[in-house]
């Protein structure tokens, strides 16, 4: 990429926290609060004051990091599942794809996928193009797992109602939605074969 300055710490350690953990953690966080308002009828967030107070920078930061650590609890969740989901879990075979995830996905071969990875290391543009594809695959599975898990969680609290024919529902949206994201990667990587080297 054009620009190979290295990056100082603070940016560094920034950049390294991605977007969609970070959508993962406030989705967690919110299906807590959701949870214990029904629950306990009493709101989770607390009465500021009207002057400004040093502890409001403590517990803010505090806040980010629980988002932070609920969004890779939920990212290692939706990993398991979509482990699960698309490949055996033990054996022989067990890093190959089960067939119906291959044909649906058109999943590339490794010599696709290095060339594609060669186009991301040298090509800004490729690069800003598979970060959009790889955020969208994530938050769709990320967001698909945290309404299954919500949806099947939720009458242990509260009731059943329609709440879990309208949960089910969103998920297999959302889960149909991370499939598509991924065909349109591995379509992207496929054609970076085709375009030779960069």
């Amino acid at each position: 990429m054009a620009d190979d300055a290295p990056q100082n710490a603070v940016s560094a350690s920034l950049a390294s926290i991605e977007a969609n953990v970070v959508i993962a953690g406030v989705e967690a966080v919110t299906s807590i609060w959701v949870i214990y308002r029904a629950q306990t009828d009493q709101c989770v967030i607390p009465d500021l004051a009207d002057t400004w107070h040093w502890s409001f920078a403590f517990y803010a930061v505090l806040g980010l990091l629980g988002v932070i650590i609920a969004g890779f609890a939920l990212e290692a969740a939706a990993g398991l599942i979509e482990r699960a989901i698309t490949r055996p879990l033990w054996g022989s075979k067990s890093e190959t794809p089960w067939e119906w995830y291959r044909k649906y996905t058109k999943h590339p071969n490794l010599q696709n996928a290095a060339k594609a990875q060669k186009w991301i290391w040298k090509s800004a543009q490729a690069y800003q193009e598979f970060s959009r594809r790889r955020l969208r695959i994530l938050v769709a599975r990320n967001t698909a797992t945290f309404l299954l898990l919500f949806t099947l969680f939720w009458p242990l609290f509260v009731s059943w109602s329609l709440w879990l024919f309208v949960g089910l529902s969103a998920s297999a949206m959302f889960a149909w939605l991370w499939l598509d994201a991924q065909k349109g990667w591995n379509l992207a990587v496929n054609i970076a074969e085709q375009l030779g080297e960069p």
